[in-house]
């Protein structure tokens, strides 16, 4: 497998923050319980004080003070604590005196190291040591403020979702599908896991090869993972083998209704999602849709999804692949990127013209992704 790709299932992709940023999900274990009871350790944390020094009468000295258990003591406003830290000496590293005496001896070296040093502690340079999992999770809210990704029972996917007749005729293909679990077990398992690596073999690219790519594919599984389950709560479908016991799927059943197929949908979203940044004439994107196909249709052999959650997952991908390109601030145009597979269109003809008023991280990510496919440095 490829490392740094995660995967699915129900293809969840984006992991936690790191470490959900100290909010850990340890148990908690009341008083009188095993000795695996959370200890709450108290140490002597900082608390800000104003000093009054009879050398600077105009001027409270800001001290910081260990508390060994929180006080009733009133809190500094931000503002007060900002102009206080604003009036403190320089700090000793940083006085010109200091600098002298550690030998910067030429004239004005002292005073002018000294003055660079404050100009950069007052205008850092922007942020630039973002995680992926924070960076997805951004994007994940660029997404979701812009309206027109949510599905209801009156939207596109309302269309294939079937009656009882026809659930039992999908019900008789599965059965029928069953002779092939032998052959697509391994395959299946190994994708339940993760769906990217499948991808990125036939694409031929790894997470160190094209960092921006994978994010990208990232991004596709998180994005893909929050509408299908949106829409699987609005249809709230059971899996096939609720009504069909016999179907017996040979891996755990997900935890969540069938329709649409959240595989289905991940994946047909990152092959759209990869034929708008690899070049056209890559010889493997005829094959990205019907690799998507493959794990869908892997996903009906295990008695995990009807053919209408396959098929459903398929036009969800192209509502979330629409929807990320105008929060990007992408523009489809009729040039060279127009594919077809099976008479129908594979992506909005190219998706290459990026607005460069648009300000978002997704944007700026798939500016760099496409970047990495033409040869040019990351971030160009």
């Amino acid at each position: 497998m490829l490392q740094g790709f995660d995967g699915a299932d129900g293809a969840d992709g984006a992991d936690g923050a790191d470490g959900a940023d100290g909010a850990d999900s340890a148990a908690f274990v009341p008083a009188g319980g095993s000795g695996n009871a959370v200890l709450r350790r108290l140490g002597a944390s900082p608390w800000p004080y104003f000093v009054h020094d009879s050398s600077t009468p105009d001027v409270p000295l800001l001290v910081w003070r260990g508390q060994l258990a929180p006080r009733v003591a009133p809190l500094p406003s931000g503002d007060a604590l900002i102009a206080a830290i604003a009036a403190q000496p320089r700090p000793s590293e940083w006085n010109a005196g200091e600098l002298d005496r550690r030998g910067f001896v030429k004239p004005g070296q002292a005073e002018a190291l000294a003055e660079r040093l404050d100009a950069f502690r007052a205008a850092p340079e922007q942020f630039s040591g973002w995680s992926v999992e924070n960076r997805i999770t951004v994007m994940l809210g660029e997404l979701a403020a812009v309206p027109g990704w949510r599905v209801d029972k009156q939207g596109p996917l309302s269309r294939l979702y079937p009656g009882a007749a026809d659930t039992a005729r999908e019900i008789d293909m599965l059965l029928d599908l069953a002779v092939f679990r032998d052959g697509v077990l391994a395959e299946a398992l190994a994708q339940r896991a993760g769906i990217i690596p499948y991808f990125a073999g036939f694409a031929g690219f790894t997470a160190r090869s094209h960092p921006e790519t994978a994010v990208l594919c990232r991004i596709g599984i998180a994005f893909g993972h929050l509408m299908g389950m949106v829409a699987k709560h609005v249809f709230s479908r059971p899996r096939p083998s609720a009504l069909a016991p016999a179907l017996a799927p040979p891996i755990a059943v997900p935890a969540h209704p069938a329709f649409p197929s959240g595989h289905s949908m991940q994946s047909h979203l990152i092959a759209r999602l990869l034929a708008a940044v690899m070049p056209p004439c890559h010889p493997a994107i005829p094959l990205l849709l019907p690799l998507a196909h493959r794990i869908a249709i892997n996903r009906e052999v295990m008695g995990l999804h009807y053919r209408s959650d396959s098929e459903a997952g398929e036009v969800l991908a192209e509502i979330a692949f629409d929807h990320m390109l105008k929060v990007a601030g992408w523009t489809a145009e009729d040039a060279e990127r127009k594919f077809e597979y099976n008479g129908r269109l594979m992506i909005p003809a190219g998706a290459a013209a990026q607005d460069q008023t648009n300000k978002t991280m997704l944007g700026a990510l798939l500016v760099t992704a496409k970047g990495e496919w033409n040869g040019q440095p990351q971030g160009s």
